[in-house]
């Protein structure tokens, strides 16, 4: 709805110092009359872009064309339309070609509609925006797949929601990530670090995803996408688990098989080329030294979780947005010692969710307060008692009693490969795995 007359408040001011101007714009609003563009009847669609936006230029000035200045939605300055703000690799025919190359599908195949204008993605944009993130034509099915996965995602609450201070993100399963050369953080954590630039898989994909939000889905900072502080991983949380190195069955054919929550609508085994879209809350915590306060019990089994899961679970707790759920990333070597200790990924995500736990006073002054708690409950998937407030067990007189900050534990997400002394916390939540041959 092009012409859609709107009204807007500031939130600056209370509610009652604002109902009179507010009040007053909403009923001219209402009784003003049509204009000739809002009094239109019938089918309406957007002019179609040019194929080519920088025929009969040179080089530099296609470049200008593309260069990215998100100061013009401070400043009014010339747009920029295409880019995330740094200089892109020109989307020349020969490159796109070879893109679609590394396809079976059709250019003009519909991938899926992206968000926040829901616009149709099609392998032909795939390629395009694949190619001005600098990807190599051997990812292109992962591309393809990961755009599905971005298709089947509502990321409007992310969007618009926390002072834009989210991100998304992928993990890559599967002996693809190897071959296009993604980074795990190598064998034992010999290699790059997986978030630090300079692996160009890694860090390509994550740039693309943003190109694709922007040039697809119509992401504008500062309309579309909430203000605040913003967050610099929005582009780079991409990386393959290090499935050979796992005693566990990799982390896609786990989740497809015993998590409750919807990511995906198929099952995938051991093994099988999967890519899952996150979306992460911008708060990470790593390297840190959380000391667990809470039960001990008696064996050397949990003595082995007390040590490695147990400031996982104490740290957790000051993450600022535990509805988000909670995603751990742990090392190869950690992840074998749990698993001689006889921990599956999903004891381990238990233990995780019966020890981040506080009394309830406590736990409100962390952060998880009356706000918060019936988020957690409802996004975490644990049924609430029938007012719908808060669960039973909470419904004691002055909510002293012990409660979780991670009720469900399919809301832990597990993933090896990266992680250094208690490991890389953060909050997030798996949205849609996709099988990558499908795209090839």
């Amino acid at each position: 709805m092009p012409a859609l007359r709107m009204v807007t408040d500031e939130r600056s001011e209370s509610a009652v110092d604002q109902a009179p101007a507010t009040m007053a714009a909403i009923v001219k609003a209402w009784t003003d009359p049509l204009t000739e563009d809002e009094a239109y009847s019938g089918p309406y669609s957007f002019a179609p872009e040019p194929p080519y936006i920088y025929e009969g230029y040179d080089y530099e000035e296609a470049m200008l064309v593309m260069e990215g200045d998100l100061n013009r939605c401070v400043y009014a300055l010339s747009p920029a339309e295409y880019t995330d703000g740094s200089p892109v690799q020109l989307p020349i025919e020969s490159l796109v070609n070879k893109m679609l190359a590394a396809t079976s599908q059709s250019p003009d195949k519909v991938v899926g509609p992206l968000g926040p204008n829901m616009t149709e993605a099609t392998v032909r944009s795939v390629a395009v925006n694949g190619v001005m993130a600098g990807c190599k034509p051997e990812t292109m099915p992962l591309l393809l797949a990961l755009t599905e996965a971005m298709s089947n995602t509502d990321i409007a609450e992310a969007l618009m929601g926390a002072q834009g201070w989210f991100s998304f993100g992928a993990i890559v399963n599967g002996p693809y990530a190897a071959d296009i050369r993604m980074n795990t953080g190598g064998p034992n954590l010999s290699g790059p670090a997986p978030l630090t630039p300079g692996v160009p898989a890694n860090t390509s994909v994550g740039r693309f995803m943003r190109l694709m939000m922007i040039n697809i889905g119509g992401i504008e900072p500062g309309i579309f996408e909430a203000k605040g502080i913003g967050n610099p991983h929005k582009s780079s949380i991409v990386m393959a688990e290090a499935s050979d190195e796992s005693p566990w069955p990799q982390y896609s054919a786990d989740l497809s098989k015993n998590a409750t929550w919807p990511s995906t609508e198929a099952t995938f085994s051991d093994g099988e080329n999967t890519v899952t879209f996150f979306v992460f809350f911008g708060d990470m915590l790593n390297g840190f030294r959380a000391r667990y306060t809470g039960p001990t019990g008696d064996s050397p089994d949990s003595a082995v979780a007390e040590r490695i899961l147990g400031p996982i679970a104490e740290a957790a707790k000051f993450l600022s947005r535990s509805q988000q759920g909670l995603c751990v990333f742990i090392s190869p070597a950690q992840a074998e010692q749990l698993a001689d200790a006889g921990y599956t990924r999903q004891k381990a995500q238990q233990w995780i969710s019966d020890h981040c736990v506080d009394v309830y006073d406590k736990a409100s002054a962390m952060g998880l307060g009356s706000g918060v708690v019936g988020t957690v409950f409802s996004i975490q998937g644990v049924p609430l008692n029938p007012s719908g407030q808060w669960p039973a067990e909470w419904r004691t007189p002055g909510f002293n009693e012990v409660v979780k900050y991670y009720p469900n534990p399919d809301g832990i997400q597990i993933l090896v490969g990266i992680g250094s002394y208690g490991g890389l916390i953060m909050n997030g939540t798996p949205r849609w795995t996709v099988a990558i041959d499908k795209w090839k």
